[in-house]
């Protein structure tokens, strides 16, 4: 995949649990019973601040809950990496702790 050299982009994990229904079998009857199963994809969103990139990297890190999880690969320009998970992530919360202070 070619990315524009003009925009940053942040790259990502998303995963969620999708419920859905089994029919399970029991020695004397059989049901339909909830089940869950974890979905994951690659998301990509460009942007053309590097400070809007952080911005969206603080919410998707900070709105994940139990059934809903992100892991950030990084902050792309062009093809090149310019910002790894661990940066992203810890100016991410710098960015998320000035907006709560």
């Amino acid at each position: 995949m070619q990315f524009d050299k003009d925009k940053f982009h942040l790259v990502y994990f998303e995963a969620f649990l999708e419920e859905y229904n089994e029919e399970v079998d029991y020695a004397e009857y059989s049901r339909v019973e909830p089940r869950w199963e974890w979905k994951r994809f690659i998301r990509v969103e460009s942007f053309r601040d590097l400070k809007e990139a952080f911005e969206r990297a603080a919410e998707l890190l900070w709105t994940a809950d139990y059934d809903d999880h992100v892991e950030i690969l990084g902050i792309f320009r062009g093809n090149e990496m310019i910002y790894s998970r661990a940066d992203v992530v810890r100016i991410a919360n710098e960015i998320h702790q000035e907006v709560t202070a």
